[in-house]
């Protein structure tokens, strides 16, 4: 169990997120690596964040969801969303945990990210990186 922030920080890659009418969401097509075709331009993806909070956490926080990879042994950030103000919910049981989500989309243009390889969705809450899990991008051998 984690000792500050939430409790459970969850991302999940996926090629679409589906929004349905229950309020339930579904992940399709759940992924870790994307293979490109060579003159491909472009990177379409989606990011599933799903926090659960502490008990009886009430406060304004501020979500930043970011790839980002090793350059030259330094973090640096290719794509970021803008920052998404929350405050967690406990519609479902006022005792239980509370939950937030959020879908982030990305659409990457290929050339700006430079040598292909692995890098990282990052979530940041409230100015601290909480959560990453790791993109593969490739480009299909001929």
């Amino acid at each position: 169990m984690r000792d500050a922030g939430p409790l459970s920080v969850s991302l999940i890659i996926c090629e679409t997120v589906l929004n349905e009418k229950t309020e339930s969401v579904s992940a399709i097509r759940i992924m870790d690596a994307l293979t490109f075709k060579p003159l491909a331009r472009a990177a379409r993806f989606f990011v599933l964040t799903y926090l659960h909070s502490r008990p009886f956490d009430i406060e304004r926080h501020v979500a930043i969801v970011q790839l980002a990879g090793l350059r030259d042994g330094k973090w640096t950030s290719f794509a970021e969303a803008p920052p998404h103000t929350f405050v967690y919910s406990y519609r479902l049981d006022p005792n239980a945990p509370g939950a937030f989500m959020l879908t982030t989309e990305f659409n990457l243009d290929l050339a700006t990210l430079g040598e292909l390889g692995t890098f990282w969705v990052q979530l940041a809450v409230d100015g601290e990186i909480i959560g990453r899990t790791p993109i593969t991008l490739l480009r299909q051998q001929h």
